[in-house]
């Protein structure tokens, strides 16, 4: 009987963690959106890096209590850009309602050359 319930445990919790990962949202969500728009606007249109070709950035990070970024890893081709961005970001505040303190968020940037 007790091997019983063991059992249905493992199966409900196997059953729930799968659910849980086939619900999320596929869209790019409006706080996601207006976390994108702001980290653009934090590290500017222009960077002090000469790349001779473009460039792909995901930036992972959480908010802390006091709703500061804190840059968890930027996956970048280029180090300088990972580099640059982490400083540039990291414990800048960020004043957008609906955010989730400690809940790991992920924007994609593109770095174009400049002409």
């Amino acid at each position: 009987m007790k091997s019983l319930k063991i059992i249905i445990a493992a199966i409900s919790i196997s059953l729930l963690s799968s659910f849980s990962l086939n619900a999320t949202d596929k869209k790019p969500s409006k706080v996601n959106n207006e976390l994108r728009t702001k980290i653009v606007s934090i590290i500017g249109t222009t960077i002090p890096i000469h790349l001779n070709q473009e460039c792909t950035a995901t930036i992972s990070f959480v908010l802390n209590i006091k709703n500061e970024l804190v840059i968890l890893t930027v996956d970048s081709e280029n180090e300088e850009v990972s580099s640059y961005i982490k400083n540039k970001l990291n414990y800048q505040e960020m004043n957008i309602s609906n955010i989730l303190k400690g809940e790991q968020y992920k924007v994609s940037l593109k770095i174009k050359v400049q002409k």
